[in-house]
């Protein structure tokens, strides 16, 4: 088991990272006298395959556990759910002496902190991501929140956990669509960590983002420790952990126009690859590098209805994006690895170009005896 300190500044908390680490769960929680009135958020195609597994492992505790299954999918990051758990809260007689966990992906996780955040001002909380994305990401920084009026996560607050426990054993059952969702998140910290992480990752991509790749175990644990030293430094994004959002403005943009259909992973991927182009448009990378870079990104496998998306549709959303000045986007791009521009303001010409470019690329990847010019 590997124990890394997530130094937020609001509250410094452990993640537990390891194989076969979910039956600790109960002794970390009592050994951190957490509340004893307990409900266990549950992502419902995690109750499906081990459900039986977190009750056994629960029945160790003498708490007043209790379980709300989440009907899985973005759908459920909504303020509908919010308040149908508010209201099992209230009906548990809950108090500020208790406590969520949440047991599932980025959706369980972003809706189970959201929820903690507002009951009673405040209570405890602790993540069990279960998903690659989750482990990598979501699950790190305290962000919680819900989509509303089909923008991505427009309501939401930062609040950080009493602690995180990843184990990589719920990888096992992930299904192949959700593996490869997190994936498009790995390939984002290609760009933010230094050229050994950016090889290793373009590895990953090139043996075809396999499961079972002997290397996942290090990609895991050093893109926590990627995104654990950002949120040390900018626990709020005010600064340096805008980097983060690499690829995002576009990727929002693709997951709402798609009425949230396009996994959040798969639409990074090609979030990333448009703000490659971008970055190559306006003077920030070279020719070079606009091919090696944009490499990772085409490693991947994109579903058919990407194909179909609509480009004014999700300029339109990205405008309305949560981190947009004016209307007016704002990204973040490449200078080379390491190195990101943020805030950057962009003619929206070159953003549609750089879109629609993308899009194209992709197209092709899924109909590859249709040729197009890989002039971007």
């Amino acid at each position: 088991m590997k124990k890394i300190k997530i130094e937020s500044p609001s509250k410094p908390h452990f993640c537990y990272f390891g194989t076969d680490l979910f039956e600790k769960l109960p002794k970390l929680i009592s050994a951190s006298q957490l509340p004893k009135n307990i409900l266990v958020i549950v992502d419902s195609n995690v109750n499906k395959l081990w459900g039986k597994n977190i009750r056994e492992t629960f029945s160790s505790l003498t708490y007043n556990v209790n379980y709300y299954i989440l009907e899985a999918g973005e759908k459920s990051k909504s303020f509908t759910k919010v308040q149908t758990i508010l209201k099992k809260m209230v009906e548990l007689k809950f108090n500020r002496d208790s406590m969520i966990i949440s047991i599932g992906g980025g959706v369980c996780g972003d809706l189970s902190g959201f929820v903690a955040s507002i009951y009673n001002r405040g209570i405890a909380l602790v993540h069990v991501p279960t998903t690659l994305l989750s482990m990598i990401d979501s699950s790190i920084g305290g962000k919680n929140g819900i989509n509303f009026a089909n923008r991505k996560n427009n309501i939401g607050c930062i609040t950080q956990p009493e602690f995180i426990l990843i184990d990589k054993k719920f990888l096992k059952t992930l299904p192949k669509d959700e593996f490869l969702s997190g994936c498009g998140e790995l390939l984002k910290y290609a760009f933010l960590g230094d050229t050994s992480l950016f090889k290793d990752i373009s590895k990953f991509a090139q043996n075809g983002f396999k499961e079972n790749d002997a290397n996942l175990d290090n990609l895991i644990y050093k893109c926590i420790l990627v995104k654990s030293s950002v949120v040390k430094q900018d626990e709020g994004e005010s600064d340096v952990r805008k980097v983060l959002n690499l690829g995002h403005t576009f990727a929002h943009g693709i997951e709402s126009t798609s009425n949230f259909k396009i996994a959040h992973g798969i639409a990074v991927s090609a979030g990333l690859l448009a703000a490659i182009i971008l970055s190559y448009k306006i003077g920030l990378i070279n020719e070079k590098q606009l091919s090696a870079f944009s490499e990772l990104p085409l490693l991947m496998k994109y579903p058919e209805s990407i194909n179909k998306l609509s480009v004014p549709s999700a300029i339109k959303y990205m405008a309305s994006d949560k981190k947009s000045v004016n209307a007016s986007p704002q990204f973040v791009l490449i200078n080379d690895i390491g190195e990101l521009a943020m805030n950057v303001e962009v003619d929206s010409a070159l953003v549609n170009e750089s879109l629609t470019s993308a899009l194209n690329f992709i197209k092709t990847l899924n109909n590859p005896t249709k040729t197009t010019s890989r002039k971007k």
